[in-house]
């Protein structure tokens, strides 16, 4: 196997493939599978971009994003509007700093229907259609 970036060279390639995708094509642009350059010039912080090839040509291409997994423990006796106002603005630092370092999304699970209210009022959505795998 042979790992190299994506360019510019592969956008008819890419153009052709995601448009016959039946779940890309109306979802995804071709350039989504290329590396963007930021205004600095450099690479764009947290994506890692892949054109993998075997023997017989290009397998595929990968777009592989950081993600923030996002896990909460709160005390026993929490006051709910202490941890309303805290974790609002715990959010607001986090979400900067983790920008900053390249994540592109931010995830959490639970079963707690006043978290999950909460969080939506944050701006999380519910997933659907995704997987997973620990690296742990």
């Amino acid at each position: 196997m042979n790992y190299t970036l994506p360019t510019e060279a592969d956008l008819p390639q890419l153009t052709e493939w995601v448009s016959k995708d039946e779940h890309h094509k109306d979802i995804l642009k071709p350039d989504h599978f290329l590396p963007k350059i930021d205004k600095e010039g450099k690479f764009e912080k947290g994506i890692i971009y892949l054109k993998v090839e075997d023997e017989a040509g290009v397998a595929f291409y990968l777009r592989l994003s950081n993600v923030m997994r996002v896990e909460v423990q709160f005390p026993p006796d929490a006051d709910p509007e202490r941890t309303k106002i805290a974790l609002k603005e715990a959010f607001a630092f986090v979400s900067l700093k983790a920008k900053a370092m390249g994540y592109k999304e931010m995830l959490f699970n639970s079963v707690s229907t006043h978290l999950i209210w909460f969080f939506k009022r944050l701006g999380f959505n519910p997933v659907k259609d995704h997987y997973k795998v620990s690296l742990l």
